[in-house]
């Protein structure tokens, strides 16, 4: 453990969740006594006497000798409270002479920034202002390798400032000078310098419904997050930067094109880039406009067509083109033959193969949110025999018209 520091464990049981608050109080009623730092991840200054968030792990750090009185409270969803039974601890000093308290300083994770320690002398329940200090900063050669107890120290004030020291983990001791190095205060800490990143997995770049929903992660479990979403071609569905936690959701979006940007900040401030994803909503389905000949001489024919999803569309994935005979001159067929099968196609497509009779012709084209056109009733028709044209009025073979000789 930390010297003047003090953690507790805590349990709340209940069917729904429990929010926690914690208090600490001087019994000593020390004058001496500074902010305290509390946490579990990252310390922040409490107020003695006033209760704080806290969760089911918190350390307090930089107490001063004395009697000290910890209590726990939790809130279930429902509103009701209860109290744990307070616990009561004490700070003690060392029986043979003063020993150095940290009254200041960084503690668990910090942002970068310039690493500055008070400290005080403390006999019993007084302070020592006489004292001299020494004091010995070691950096860790890795998170999970403790460098130890410092062989080397150094003459130190009251106050001591190592500058903007770079990212890493750190052991930071001080002592009364020439004390034993059991009696030194000290505090473990992290410098964070990273910020977090976020990664939006397996996001759809299109969306066939009005609603969607966006997964994110951030590379820090901590992190709060803010989303921001962009309408390209309706503004009234863009939303500004606004808190958000993962999943989020968008209701009743317009078609049309989006991005929707997430960015994370850690527990010590420390602020990422934004993610951005863009994304469609395509809520109508593509048109199709054919021009060709329905009727050939031919046993090839050519059919140009003009597929469209519009302007608020995802675009085209493809288009499938078919004839399929419906009555054939003087034999059977099987419409089920795979060479009647639909096919990709593009403008003009030309089908060979056509026999005398009538065919039907379908052309459906696909965007890239899955919705197909509408299908068309569309006709070909096949014909290599002259028509048979008579005449079925006219004068009879001997009827003369009327004559006059002058």
């Amino acid at each position: 453990s930390v010297p003047g520091s003090s953690s507790f464990e805590i349990s709340a049981n209940d069917i729904t969740q429990v929010a926690t608050m914690c208090k600490l109080e001087d019994a000593s009623g020390s004058p001496n006594q500074p902010n305290i730092l509390a946490g579990e991840i990252v310390a922040t200054p409490i107020t003695l006497g006033e209760w704080f968030n806290c969760s089911s792990s918190v350390t307090m750090a930089w107490l001063l000798p004395g009697d000290w009185v910890f209590s726990v409270q939790g809130t279930d969803q429902a509103g009701n409270s209860a109290s744990a039974e307070p616990q009561t601890f004490s700070i003690s000093t060392s029986p043979t002479g003063p020993k150095a308290f940290i009254r200041e300083g960084p503690f668990m994770t910090i942002a970068k920034s310039d690493v500055i320690f008070t400290m005080v002398a403390m006999q019993g329940k007084e302070e020592m202002p006489s004292a001299t200090f020494e004091c010995s900063l070691l950096p860790w050669p890795s998170d999970l390798t403790d460098p130890g107890m410092p062989l080397n120290w150094e003459q130190c004030a009251a106050e001591v400032s190592y500058g903007a020291i770079q990212g890493g983990k750190y052991s930071f001791f001080s002592r009364i000078a020439g004390s034993e190095i059991g009696e030194s205060a000290m505090s473990v800490f992290t410098v964070d310098e990273i910020a977090p990143t976020v990664s939006i997995p397996n996001q759809s770049t299109v969306v066939s419904t009005q609603d969607i929903t966006i997964q994110f992660e951030s590379s820090e479990d901590s992190s709060t997050m803010e989303c921001k979403l962009t309408a390209i071609n309706s503004p009234s569905d863009s939303m500004d930067w606004m808190p958000c936690i993962s999943p989020v959701q968008f209701r009743n979006l317009t078609g049309g094109q989006y991005i929707f940007e997430v960015v994370a900040t850690d527990a010590v401030g420390n602020k990422g880039e934004s993610f951005s994803s863009e994304f469609i909503v395509d809520l109508d389905p593509p048109t199709v406009t054919v021009d060709y000949n329905q009727g050939t001489r031919d046993s090839s024919i050519n059919i140009n067509f003009v597929a469209d999803d519009g302007p608020m569309g995802s675009g085209i994935e493809n288009v499938t083109c078919q004839l399929v005979p419906l009555a054939l001159v003087g034999q059977g067929f099987d419409a089920s033959d795979p060479k009647y099968d639909p096919q990709i196609c593009e403008s003009p497509w030309t089908f060979t193969g056509l026999e005398e009779g009538m065919w039907k012709l379908s052309i459906l084209a696909t965007d890239k949110s899955g919705k197909v056109s509408t299908q068309q009733d569309l006709r070909v028709w096949m014909d290599t025999r002259p028509p048979t044209v008579n005449i079925t009025a006219g004068p009879s073979r001997y009827e003369f018209s009327n004559v006059s000789i002058a």
